[in-house]
């Protein structure tokens, strides 16, 4: 919990969640929590007042860089911690590196050592080399003892509080949804952040103004985009995006595109197909999707006249592609006029439905992440001409999704009804008690059963957990994580101490 939460502040942002990834590289440098308190309100307090001592106090040997990334990621002041995960991590990672970490003013003699390593002969460097193995296999002999010792302390925990080995399973069940949901939600916002960024280029404003006059004065005639003079027109924000999107090929997103404001495709990234063919999708009019408008529908046949681009960041419902077929979501951010704030377009990714990359979370052994989607729309077939499954309750990410969607195209995976009613429940629930989120009882009712693995004798228990994007307005996103784990089978005897424990956040 950081200070601002804990003095019951309504405006949370990353900074917030910042905190707690700082809260818990303490808990892994120390084995302590950094507040100590006979209740919450000697907690609390302890929170507000930063009343916590360094690493370095606690146990003698913690590296001073490590320390100085703790300190600077449990900031009391929000703007002084790291501005993102993504920022905090590549600190983490410099470390790792051997590099020169950004919140840690080293010593003489570490700087000169550090440059004498990187100037040594081959056989120096695989000594090196070598020595870095070692430290690695130590530092994950500490890690597995740090998991043995909190193994031991949960296991006494249960016993001095007589807690049944199914209470702490659903525990952890909690503790991981909500985790998970809290990643998903940063790692939308790291995408969401590097569109924004894209989209504010001011060379990429005055094509976008050229192309959007000219598709105005014609408005019954769509341009063709295997027209010369069409790709005259739209050549240069091409070349624009195909340029900027270069640096982020690490999201794996499926495309990259650009909208007219009045829903005219204008470009994509890959601009073309394996056979090098164009994609048939540049100048076409996809006024009608979710991702242009943002109003959780794909109905092309009741669009209101007036529909226009979205105003605000969106993620959207799941989509057949006219390039492929393939299922897809969006997220989307408008482009806006850095002098009049006037939406000029839309600027959005791709990604395939089961290639969530922000899925790939180590969660505890045998315990498995879905991705659900619970707005309600229906979705159209590919030739967009009628509609076919409902999208709510729909699976956007299950560890076998893809192989579901290779076997049975047709047959897209969804919860069922009562469970689906159970996440737009607590949906409600958090739009009318924002304060109380965190104390909610997430589980799913004891009939519930794995959307793709059906088997009738299986049995599961699952606790969720909405993907909420906390700084952005609204911070909603329709989508929920669900963490399932099969109860029929023996559970794991071991417990990583990240799920394990209740956080002092």
């Amino acid at each position: 919990m950081s200070p601002e939460q804990a003095q019951g502040s309504e405006v949370l942002g990353p900074s917030s969640d910042i905190y707690s990834l700082g809260a818990m590289l303490y808990k892994i440098l120390t084995n302590e929590a950094p507040f100590h308190g006979k209740d919450a309100r000697e907690i609390r307090e302890s929170v507000i007042r930063r009343e916590f001592r360094k690493p370095s106090q606690v146990r003698r040997g913690v590296s001073g860089a490590l320390e100085a990334i703790c300190m600077k990621a449990m900031a009391n002041e929000p703007e002084a911690r790291y501005p993102t995960a993504l920022e905090l991590a590549e600190d983490v990672n410099r470390y790792l590196a051997d590099a020169r970490v950004e919140a840690y003013r080293e010593p003489l003699p570490l700087r000169i050592a550090r440059w004498g390593r990187r100037h040594q002969a081959l056989v120096q460097s695989l000594f090196v080399s070598l020595v870095i193995l070692a430290v690695t296999g130590a530092l994950v002999s500490v890690w597995r003892g740090i998991q043995a010792q909190r193994e031991r302390e949960l296991r006494a925990e249960a016993v001095d509080s007589r807690t049944s080995e199914h209470n702490l399973r659903l525990q952890s069940l909690q503790v991981s949804a909500e985790f998970a949901a809290r990643t998903i939600a940063s790692q939308i916002d790291v995408r969401w952040r590097i569109l924004e960024k894209i989209a504010a280029d001011r060379s990429m404003h005055e094509h976008l103004k050229r192309i959007n006059d000219d598709v105005g004065k014609h408005p019954s005639s769509p341009p063709d985009a295997g027209g010369s003079q069409t790709r005259l027109l739209f050549s240069p924000i091409q070349e624009y995006l195909d340029q900027a999107t270069k640096p982020y090929a690490w999201i794996g997103c499926r495309s990259w595109f650009i909208q007219a404001n009045e829903g005219t495709q204008i470009a994509r990234a890959p601009y073309y197909q394996e056979d090098s063919l164009p994609f048939d999708s540049v100048g076409r009019n996809y006024a009608f999707r979710d991702y242009f408008h943002g109003q959780a529908t794909q109905d092309p046949f009741h669009l209101p006249a007036d529909v226009g681009p979205l105003q605000r960041p969106h993620n959207s419902t799941a989509m057949k592609s006219t390039n492929g077929g393939d299922l897809t979501v969006s997220l989307s951010v408008p482009i806006r006029d850095n002098g009049t704030d006037e939406v000029l377009g839309v600027l959005g990714m791709t990604i395939e439905l089961g290639s969530f990359a922000a899925l790939q979370i180590n969660l505890p052994e045998q315990q498995n992440v879905l991705l659900v989607e619970s707005r309600q729309y229906r979705m159209l077939t590919r030739d967009l001409r009628s509609f076919e499954d409902l999208g709510d309750g729909l699976l956007l990410h299950h560890e076998k999704l893809e192989t579901h969607l290779k076997n049975s195209p047709h047959a897209l995976p969804h919860l069922s009804l009562d469970v689906l009613a159970e996440l737009t429940r607590s949906q409600d629930h958090w739009e009318a008690n924002k304060t109380e989120q965190s104390r909610a009882i997430r589980l799913l009712p004891a009939h519930y059963r794995d959307p793709i693995n059906r088997e009738h004798d299986a049995k599961w228990v699952a606790a969720f957990a909405p993907v909420l994007v906390r700084g952005r307005d609204p911070a909603t996103t329709g989508w929920f994580v669900i963490v399932q784990q099969r109860s029929d089978r023996t559970p794991p005897r071991t417990v990583s101490s990240l799920y394990g424990e209740k956080s002092s956040r």
